[in-house]
């Protein structure tokens, strides 16, 4: 579909929206049809990410798709007129609770692999399903941490973290974005 916009005439630039987690060979059928990557590069620590979601590699393969991706986009283009992006990337990375020295090791490998060519958006949203109790009382195996929110000293240490890296482009947030209001009735 993007083939058959690009060539009845799309201008506008392509924003794809990935979990960091993607395929080189799957990135590469997107190469020179997307403008803008938007990944989330959510572990540094293979034990992390494997309690969470199961991929001891999320890592190492969050590391490959970034690297795949920033070849394909390259660093930060802005329209001069707009000021608007139209290539480049956004790195998203959602802190979790009592992991600053994860979320670090991550802003360091930015920094330093990518450095100002890129935009970080450092989220502190991070907040527990409240179904997370209940599956915990019923036997499941739910890590203590995920059933409470990021500390607000720990948001507050990542982003000082962040600009002692000189780090420009950066986005943070305002920590009232956690809350529950966003979260819809899930039922299991």
């Amino acid at each position: 579909s993007l083939i058959i916009a690009r060539n009845s005439g799309l201008k506008i630039p392509v924003a794809i929206n990935t979990g960091g987690y993607e395929s080189i060979n799957t990135l590469k059928l997107f190469d020179g049809l997307v403008d803008i990557y938007m990944p989330d590069f959510k572990f540094w620590s293979s034990k992390l990410s494997s309690q969470i979601i199961n991929a001891p590699d999320y890592k190492d393969r969050a590391i490959e798709s970034l690297n795949e991706m920033y070849r394909q986009v390259g660093s930060i283009i802005l329209d001069s007129e707009t000021g608007l992006m139209k290539k480049g990337m956004i790195v998203r990375h959602l802190m979790m609770p009592g992991q600053l020295f994860d979320t670090k090791k991550i802003l360091d490998y930015l920094t330093c692999e990518f450095g100002n060519n890129i935009y970080m958006s450092l989220m502190s949203q991070y907040t527990p399903m409240p179904q997370l109790q209940t599956l915990k009382d019923n036997g499941r195996i739910i890590p203590d941490f995920l059933l409470r929110k990021v500390p607000h000293n720990h948001y507050e240490s990542a982003c000082d973290y962040l600009g002692g890296l000189d780090q420009e482009n950066a986005f943070v947030q305002d920590e009232s974005s956690a809350g529950d209001e966003m979260i819809p009735p899930f039922k299991f």
